[in-house]
């Protein structure tokens, strides 16, 4: 990233800031990427625990990408993961057969 090979001072002279701002401005922008990511992180691993939920229930990929409202890939992926992690919940479907 450009900002990583700058200093405050090279920063603050291209902006015309002084390097107070620019390192209140940069200070805050890592704040946002920060609580973004951990948003992020909460929604996945809440799509997670819901497609774990619904496939314990025997529902098919295309039906759980309805009711969660996720892409047909992204939940063909949270499928995949519950292979590797939850193998119990492809159990159950396959004895109740």
């Amino acid at each position: 990233m450009w900002l990583d090979r700058q200093g405050y001072d090279r920063i603050a002279l291209w902006a015309h800031h002084s390097v107070q701002s620019i390192k209140r401005y940069i200070a805050a922008f890592q704040r946002v990427v920060t609580l973004h990511r951990e948003k992020s992180v909460e929604r996945y691993l809440k799509d997670y625990e819901r497609v774990c939920l619904l496939l314990k229930q025997g529902l098919t990929v295309a039906a759980i990408s309805a009711i969660i409202g996720r892409g047909h890939s992204v939940v063909q992926e949270y499928v995949t993961q519950a292979q590797t992690y939850h193998p119990e919940l492809f159990k159950a479907t396959t004895e109740g057969s």
